[in-house]
């Protein structure tokens, strides 16, 4: 880490490798710590579901969520609401502008959120779409949309699809649902995409909690344009990459050619905070006893400000090859138990026996590594017959089903212990 930049990596991973192998695992710890005096200029954009099935306490808890996220606007940064229905109503400043976070301005939006009526559809790539051009009327600003939403996407899927791309790269996006009638998917494709999260408010009393939250976490962030390169030698090629902690975020289809042998990953807006990827590399087989390198580069508003390696050295020692370092056993494990959880929601009412082997499965990998919240829900979805074996519980809700999509994101980082070995 330098004053400078204010960010560090670290690589944790077993470089060794038996002579037929060419596949290498590593954990790529990245931190940032940005200097105090640091004050990145910051747009927000509060977008509110008014669909009309969001009539009633949805709606009352909706305004007052949006009204304390407007409280935690710095006065130094920018904002715009947006009330989303068949098309996107800007409720404040308007004209495609952001309005400065003054308590003036505060108080003039409070009163449009007042104001606001109940509309009709949910075109969440309309809403979004609309975010990214007032997003743009400040180029230099870290972009970020706080979604709010109780329904589906009703717009035709090809239309969806070409916002969602229009908006790729122009923000962050926190997304939240409340009620029971909206689809997780929808909101996971959107919290990874624009490298946010997305949270069930189960409890609607509690959503302004998670607006101001949202909104805090957006005022902390101090960087954006952030990028993780790999170059290797020639024949290397990037098989996975997944953001493995504190979110869980397939990287692999973001990746663009940046150079010759050389790929890059966007990791959105960062603030104070520390992140840990599993990398997959396939190296160019080569002889025993020889080495090879690919070099990491962390890229910041296309300035390299941090970098490492991963390394593949080739032994005949099967003692060295063949353990993984205890760091990629851990991510490894939790990518798997999320792909078993997810699966598991899928299958719940039509193969309850095979979402039963799924889930007892991610229960064990969820207590190996320690993520305690993610073993209470499993938990939660099953019986259990006091002799080791498992139902799918009866009468699992709706709800339900939502918290258990929602702790399928949400990872823990590996014990330092584990990364005492690093490379």
């Amino acid at each position: 880490m330098t004053e400078q930049t204010g960010f560090a990596i670290s690589v944790a991973q077993n470089p060794y490798l038996a002579p037929e192998e060419t596949t290498m695992h590593a954990v790529v710890t990245v931190g940032f710590a940005p200097a105090e005096d640091v004050g990145a200029e910051v747009a927000e954009i509060i977008v509110i579901d008014r669909s009309g099935s969001m009539a009633g306490p949805k709606f009352t808890e909706a305004k007052r969520a949006a009204k304390a996220a407007l409280g935690a606007i710095r006065e130094d940064a920018h904002f715009a609401l947006i009330a989303g229905g068949t098309g996107a109503t800007e409720l404040y400043p308007g004209g495609g502008r952001l309005a400065a976070g003054t308590e003036e301005h505060k108080r003039a939006a409070a009163a449009a959120v007042d104001a606001m009526k109940i509309g009709s559809a949910t075109s969440i790539g309309t809403w979004l779409r609309r975010a990214a051009d007032i997003a743009s009327s400040r180029p230099g600003a870290i972009g970020h949309v706080l979604l709010l939403t109780d329904g589906q996407v009703n717009q035709h899927p090809a239309r969806y699809d070409a916002d969602l791309a229009y908006c790729e790269g122009r923000f962050t996006c926190d997304a939240v649902g409340i009620g029971t009638g909206w689809n997780a998917e929808e909101l996971r494709r959107i919290a990874q995409l624009f490298h946010g999260t997305r949270n069930y408010c189960k409890d609607l009393p509690d959503l302004a909690e998670f607006f101001t939250r949202a909104t805090d976490r957006a005022m902390a962030r101090a960087v954006d344009e952030v990028e993780l390169t790999v170059k290797g030698p020639k024949g290397f090629e990037v098989t996975g990459l997944w953001e493995a902690f504190p979110t869980e975020r397939d990287l692999l289809p973001r990746g663009r050619e940046a150079g010759a042998r050389r790929l890059a990953f966007p990791l959105g807006a960062w603030g104070a905070e520390e992140r840990q990827y599993l990398i997959e590399a396939a190296f160019p087989a080569t002889g025993v006893d020889l080495e090879r390198q690919a070099r990491l580069e962390l890229v910041c508003r296309e300035r390299a400000v941090a970098a490492g390696s991963v390394r593949a050295i080739w032994t005949g020692d099967a003692a060295m090859s063949s353990a993984f370092h205890p760091a990629v056993v851990h991510h490894r494990t939790q990518l798997t138990g999320i792909a078993h959880i997810r699966e598991a929601l899928e299958r719940l009412h039509r193969a309850p026996e095979a979402a039963t082997r799924l889930l007892v499965t991610a229960l064990e990998g969820a207590r190996e590594v320690g993520n305690a919240e993610q073993a209470e829900q499993i938990e939660r979805l099953l019986d259990f017959d006091g002799r080791g074996g498992a139902t799918i519980r009866a009468g699992i809700t709706r709800s339900e089903e939502l918290e258990a999509h929602m702790v399928t994101d949400r990872t823990v980082r590996t014990p330092t212990s584990l990364e005492e070995d690093t490379q």
